[in-house]
């Protein structure tokens, strides 16, 4: 939306039927947006080009619905909240998992990175938070 009047500048649409998005959020570089989302039963990860609208690549099929995802600082890592009660880290631009965090007892919910991108924290419908360090997970 064109924060000027309001008028719609760009509409994302998925190719297949429509799933419940869960996430939106700009690669820190600004050039790449992120949904998360699908059905209970299947998770979607979609990359888009945040100029055009076009989808970059999608991953279908992950086992659990995604939540919400938050990006590292520098980009590198995006950690996405799953349904299967892990939280999954992948690579910031490809989207491929790179390790799961598991450790909650029921669906993660939210995750953030701390500002220095060495930990980070997920939140579950099992009432609890949990902070996992990261820095084994560090880009090479």
């Amino acid at each position: 939306m064109d924060p000027a009047n309001g008028a719609e500048v760009m509409a994302l649409a998925d190719e297949q039927t429509p799933v419940p998005l869960a996430s939106v959020l700009f690669h820190p570089e600004g050039k790449t947006l992120v949904t998360t989302g699908g059905s209970a039963e299947r998770g979607r990860l979609t990359f888009w080009d945040a100029d055009t609208g076009d989808t970059l690549r999608t991953y279908r099929g992950i086992t659990g619905r995604l939540g919400q995802a938050a990006y590292r600082p520098d980009g590198s890592r995006l950690a996405v909240a799953s349904w299967d009660h892990s939280v999954r880290l992948c690579d910031g631009l490809t989207g491929q998992e790179i390790f799961r965090l598991r450790g909650h007892a029921d669906r993660v919910t939210g995750v953030a990175f701390s500002a220095d991108g060495w930990r980070v924290a997920s939140a579950s419908a099992d009432k609890t938070v949990r902070v996992w360090d990261a820095t084994p997970l560090a880009p090479k």
